[in-house]
C-alpha cells in the first residue's frame, strides 16, 4: 500500500507538471525586439516541450489507469472461480457422471441429493461428526451463505387441434394430440399443480411465486437469465429454499421428488447459492441451470462470479478507493480540456480560418493571396509551403469549428469520455450499494447476482477504454515520422479496404449459409449461423476438422471445404496482404517526402537544440559552425539595410539551415566567405554574399549529382555535361532531350487548352468526393482533346507521353499533387499556362530553370508582383538581371 500510495504521488506531480500554462518565455529582452520568425521558432520550441509534457502526463495517466483496473481483481479471482466450479458443482456423483453430463430428470435428482451431501456435509472425511459452524462450509473454506433455492419455469401444455400455446398437426393427430411449446413469457405456465394444496412439508413449491414476491424479501433483484437456446429466463416460477440441515433438505427433496415436481412441463430447473471465502474476503454467487431442451435431453451449465468486496476495511480497499477517485479527477481534468480545446476552435471564424479561405478561393476558380495566421503577411499559400516572413507552416488542418470534427482523435475521445461515465456511475453505485448490503440473511437465501450484472457491466466497459486508451497512444507516437508509417497505412488503404471488405463479406455470408444448410444437421459448429460464421473465420487460420465435414457429407464436404480454402485463403487473404503492403510502401514513401508541417518542425528544432546543448556537455561532437551560422543570420534578420524581399530570403534559408543541422559543408563554406566575422553589422553587399556563397555550394552538389547518376546510368551523354553554362542558364538539355516532341509549339497548345469546353479548350467543371472543381479536366480528357488536334501523336500512348513531359515541366499537376499524369477519367488535372508564359527559356520550346526546379524557397516578391525572380537549382533567391533591389 505504502509503495502504491508513493507512486500514485510521483504520478500526480507529473500530471500537475502537465497541466502548466504554456506562455512565450520572453526572458531576455522585449517582446517587440523580436522578429517574426524568433517569435515563431520560440513558439515551436514551446509547442515542443509541451507536446512532451503532453505525452509525459498521458504515461501517467495510463499508468494510473492500470494500477485502478488491474487492483479490481486479483489474482486468486480465478483460483477462486476453479475451486467453485469444481466441487459440488462437477463433482463426479453418480455413475461415473458430472453435472454437464446430465440427460434425463432421473440425473437431475441424483445431481441435487449429491449436492446437498458436498455443500451440507455433517462428517469428516475420517468420519468425525463435524461441529454446527463447521458444516456450514464447503470446500473446506467456503461459508454458504443463506440457504439453496431451486426455482422452476414450466410451459402450458397443449392438447388437441388449434390449441393457443402450439401447433398440432392434422397428420397426426389420431397419434400425438397434445405438445410442450418452446419457453417464452407468453406460453409459461403459472398454474398450481401437483400436491399444492396438500398438507406437505413442500406444498408451496407447487404454487407459481412472481418476481415481486421472490424479491420481496431481497435487497436487489436479479434479472434475465439467458439460456443456451434464445430463451431468457426471468426471476420467477416454482421455488422452493431447501433447509440448512442435511438431512432436512434431504427430506425435502425426497418429497420435491415424489410429487413429480419436475415433470414434461418444466423447461429449466435453476438452482442457486451464495459462497463466502474469509481468507480472501470474496462472495462467489453459483448459479447452476439445467435446460430440458424441447427437442429432448438436458443441457446444463453453470455460473460463477467472485466478487471483491468493495468496502473500505483494510488499508488497500482505502488506497484502491483513493486510485478510482484520483482517476475520476483526472478524466475530469481532461475534460475540462477537452472542453476548452472546442471552445477554442469554436470562437475562430471561417474568415480567420486559412484553410476555409482557401477552400473558398478553390470553390472560386482563383488563386488568392491569404494572410498568414501567425503575423499576418499576405502570401499565396497555395504556392509556399510556409510564410517568407515569420516560416509559420501554412495550416493543413482547420482553425475553425471544423477542425475539431476534422481530427479523428477527437472522436475516439468523446466516446470514451463517455464510456467513463457509464464506469464511473457503475463503480460508485456499486460501492454504495455493497455498503448497504447485509450479508447475514439468517436462515434464510439472499441473492447476490444483481451485483454480479453491474460487475459485469462495469468491467465490460472497463475493458473497452482500455483498448481506446493504449489505441490513442498512436497519436503521440505519430509525431515521430518513422511511427506513423503504420497509422498512415490504414488511412491511405481505407478505400481498397472498404472495397474488399464488401467482396469479403459478400463470399463469407455465402459460405456461411452454405455450411450451415450443408452440415448443421449433425455438426455442433454449423448449428446456427452466428456459430457458423465463427467456424468459418477459424477455418482461415488453421482451426478445421475436415474428417467432420467429409462424415457428414462426402459429397459437399469436400467440395464446400476445397472451394472455401481456395478462394478464401489463397485468393481473397492473399489479396488482402497484398493491399496492405502497397499501402505500407506509399505510406513510408509519403512520410519520408512530406514536407513538415509546425508540431513535425517544432521537435525537430527542440531536438536539435538538446543535441546541441548536449554537445556543450561534452556529451557529443559539437558543431561550431551550427552555431556561428545562427549567429550570422540573426545579423542579417536584425538589419535595418535589407529590402523585405531580401528579408525573407534570410528567413527561408534560415528555416532550411535549422530543418538540416548536419550539413556542415555548407556551413563551413559560408562562413568562410565571411572569414568567420558573424557578429557584425550586414548589408545589400553581405546579402549577396551569402547568396552567391550558397548558390556555389548547392550547384556544386547538384552537378556533383547529376554527373554521378549519368556516368553511372548513361555513359553515353556525357557530352552533355560538358558545358556547365547549360546547368544554370534557361536551357536544359537532359530534359529537353526527353521532350517527344520537340518541334511541337507548346505555347500554342497548352494556349488553346486553357480554354473552357464550349470555346474548343479542355477546362470545366468536375465533382470530386463532395466539391466542386472548377477550371479541371481528368486525364482521359487531355488525352482526348490532344487526339483531336490532329498533331504529331496518333496514338494514345503518343498523347500520353507527351503530356506526361508537359507534366514534369510543371505545367500540368494533379489537383492534389498526388498522382502523376495518367490517362484516367477518376483523376483531375490544372493547367498552369502562367507559368508558361512567366518562363520561357531563351529557345522557346520549354521553361525556364525556375520552373524546372521548384522549390520552396521563393520571394514572396514574386507573389505581389514587385519583382521578377528565378529560382535556381541551388534553394537561394536569384533576382534577374534588371529586377531591381541588391541585383
Amino acid at each position: 500500500s505504502f509503495f502504491r500510495v508513493s507512486l500514485l504521488s510521483f504520478l500526480l506531480l507529473g500530471m500537475a507538471d502537465r497541466s502548466r500554462s504554456y506562455r512565450l518565455p520572453f526572458f531576455h529582452r522585449d517582446e517587440k525586439e523580436y522578429t517574426p520568425m524568433e517569435k515563431v521558432r520560440i513558439k515551436k520550441r514551446v509547442a515542443a516541450r509541451a507536446l512532451l509534457r503532453e505525452t509525459f502526463g498521458y504515461l501517467c495517466y495510463v499508468v494510473i489507469f492500470c494500477l485502478v483496473t488491474y487492483n479490481l481483481r486479483t489474482g486468486w479471482t480465478f483460483y477462486q472461480n476453479d475451486a467453485t466450479a469444481g466441487t459440488p458443482i462437477n463433482d463426479n456423483w453418480y455413475k461415473g457422471k458430472n453435472f454437464s453430463q446430465i440427460v434425463n430428470p432421473d440425473d437431475v435428482w441424483s445431481f441435487l441429493f449429491n449436492l446437498m451431501d458436498n455443500a451440507l456435509a455433517e462428517s469428516w472425511y475420517n468420519g468425525d461428526d463435524l461441529t454446527p459452524y463447521q458444516r456450514n462450509f464447503t470446500l473446506n473454506y467456503n461459508f454458504v451463505v443463506g440457504r439453496i433455492r431451486l426455482r422452476q419455469l414450466r410451459v402450458q401444455h397443449g392438447v388437441g387441434v388449434g390449441n393457443p400455446v402450439c401447433f398440432v398437426s392434422q397428420k397426426f393427430v389420431a397419434m400425438v394430440n397434445s405438445c410442450f411449446p418452446v419457453y417464452s413469457t407468453g406460453v409459461e405456465s403459472m398454474d398450481s399443480y401437483g400436491p399444492w394444496n396438500s398438507t406437505v412439508v413442500v406444498a408451496s413449491a407447487f404454487q407459481w411465486s412472481s418476481q415481486s414476491q421472490l424479491c420481496a424479501q431481497q435487497q436487489w433483484c436479479p434479472g434475465l437469465v439467458q439460456g443456451t437456446y434464445g430463451s431468457s429466463y426471468p426471476y420467477q416460477g416454482f421455488m422452493w429454499d431447501l433447509s440448512k440441515n442435511h438431512d432436512t433438505a434431504v427430506v425435502e427433496l425426497e418429497a420435491l421428488k415424489n410429487g413429480s415436481w419436475i415433470d414434461r412441463q418444466t423447461r429449466a430447473v435453476l438452482v442457486e447459492f451464495s459462497l463466502f471465502n474469509p481468507n480472501l474476503r470474496m462472495l462467489t454467487p453459483v448459479l447452476s441451470i439445467m435446460e430440458f431442451v424441447p427437442s429432448g435431453g438436458i443441457d446444463s451449465w453453470s455460473m460463477n462470479y467472485p466478487l471483491r468486496i468493495m468496502r473500505l476495511e483494510t488499508s488497500d480497499d482505502y488506497v484502491l478507493f483513493l486510485e478510482e477517485v484520483v482517476l475520476c479527477i483526472i478524466v475530469t481534468f481532461y475534460f475540462c480540456r477537452e472542453v476548452v480545446e472546442f471552445y477554442g476552435y469554436l470562437t475562430t471564424r471561417a474568415r480567420q480560418c486559412p484553410v476555409c479561405l482557401k477552400d473558398l478561393a478553390v470553390k472560386e476558380g482563383a488563386e488568392r493571396q491569404l494572410p498568414c495566421c501567425e503575423c499576418e503577411r499576405i502570401f499565396n499559400q497555395f504556392r509556399l509551403p510556409r510564410c517568407p516572413r515569420c516560416g509559420r507552416e501554412v495550416p493543413d488542418s482547420h482553425l475553425c469549428w471544423k477542425g475539431y470534427f476534422q481530427d479523428p482523435w477527437n472522436y475516439l475521445d468523446l466516446v470514451n469520455y463517455a464510456l467513463y461515465v457509464a464506469m464511473f456511475a457503475l463503480r460508485f453505485d456499486l460501492r454504495r450499494k455493497m455498503g448497504q448490503t447485509s450479508y447475514t440473511p439468517g436462515d434464510g437465501f439472499i441473492s447476490f447476482w444483481a451485483l454480479v450484472e453491474q460487475v459485469n457491466n462495469a468491467s465490460s466497459i472497463t475493458t473497452i477504454i482500455t483498448l481506446l486508451i493504449f489505441l490513442k497512444s498512436l497519436k503521440y507516437l505519430g509525431v515521430f515520422r518513422v511511427l506513423s508509417v503504420p497509422v498512415s497505412t490504414l488511412f491511405i488503404a481505407h478505400f481498397e479496404l472498404l472495397s474488399f471488405c464488401v467482396i469479403f463479406f459478400l463470399f463469407f455470408m455465402g459460405y456461411a449459409l452454405a455450411f450451415r444448410f450443408a452440415f448443421g444437421a449433425d455438426l455442433f459448429f454449423y448449428k446456427d449461423f452466428g456459430l457458423s460464421i465463427l467456424m468459418l473465420f477459424s477455418t482461415l487460420f488453421g482451426g478445421f476438422d475436415y474428417s467432420s465435414l467429409s462424415t457428414s457429407n462426402r459429397i459437399l464436404g469436400p467440395l464446400f471445404f476445397t472451394t472455401y480454402m481456395t478462394i478464401g485463403f489463397l485468393i481473397l487473404a492473399h489479396m488482402f496482404v497484398a493491399i496492405m503492403c502497397r499501402a505500407y510502401g506509399d505510406a513510408g514513401e509519403a512520410v519520408s517526402n512530406a514536407r513538415d508541417d509546425f508540431m513535425s518542425s517544432a521537435m525537430k528544432i527542440y531536438f536539435n537544440e538538446w543535441r546541441l546543448f548536449l554537445a556543450k556537455l561534452g556529451l557529443g561532437q559539437y558543431n561550431n559552425d551550427l552555431a556561428l551560422m545562427r549567429r550570422l543570420l540573426a545579423s542579417f534578420e536584425h538589419s535595418n539595410d535589407l529590402s523585405p524581399s531580401q528579408q525573407d530570403d534570410v528567413r527561408i534559408f534560415r528555416n532550411e539551415v535549422e530543418n538540416d543541422v548536419d550539413d556542415r559543408d555548407l556551413f563551413h563554406y559560408v562562413l568562410k566567405r565571411f572569414y568567420f566575422d558573424v557578429d557584425r553589422n550586414v548589408g545589400p553587399a553581405d546579402f549577396s554574399l551569402l547568396r552567391e556563397a550558397v548558390s556555389e555550394y548547392r550547384e556544386y552538389q547538384r552537378k556533383l549529382k547529376i554527373r554521378t547518376r549519368v556516368w553511372e546510368e548513361q555513359d553515353e551523354k556525357e557530352e552533355l555535361l560538358e558545358d556547365p553554362i547549360d546547368l544554370v542558364s534557361g536551357r536544359d538539355p537532359m530534359l529537353e532531350s526527353s521532350n517527344p516532341d520537340p518541334a511541337l509549339d507548346t505555347v500554342r497548345i497548352l494556349g488553346d487548352m486553357n480554354r473552357h469546353e464550349n470555346l474548343g479548350g479542355v477546362l470545366r467543371s468536375h465533382w470530386w468526393g463532395f466539391r466542386l472543381f472548377t477550371k479541371v479536366f481528368t486525364g482521359a480528357e487531355a488525352v482526348d482533346w490532344l487526339l483531336e488536334q490532329d498533331l504529331s501523336a496518333h496514338t494514345r500512348e503518343e498523347a500520353v507521353k507527351q503530356l506526361q513531359f508537359w507534366a514534369r515541366m510543371g505545367y500540368i499537376t494533379h489537383i492534389f499533387d498526388e498522382q502523376p499524369f495518367k490517362d484516367d477519367p477518376n483523376l483531375l488535372y490544372r493547367l498552369h499556362f502562367h507559368r508558361l508564359e512567366k518562363g520561357r527559356s531563351p529557345r522557346g520550346g520549354g521553361p525556364s530553370i525556375s520552373e524546372r526546379f521548384p522549390v520552396p524557397s521563393l520571394n514572396a516578391s514574386m507573389i505581389e508582383g514587385s519583382l521578377s525572380l528565378a529560382v535556381g537549382p541551388t534553394g537561394m533567391t536569384q533576382h534577374s538581371p534588371g529586377a531591381g533591389g541588391s541585383a
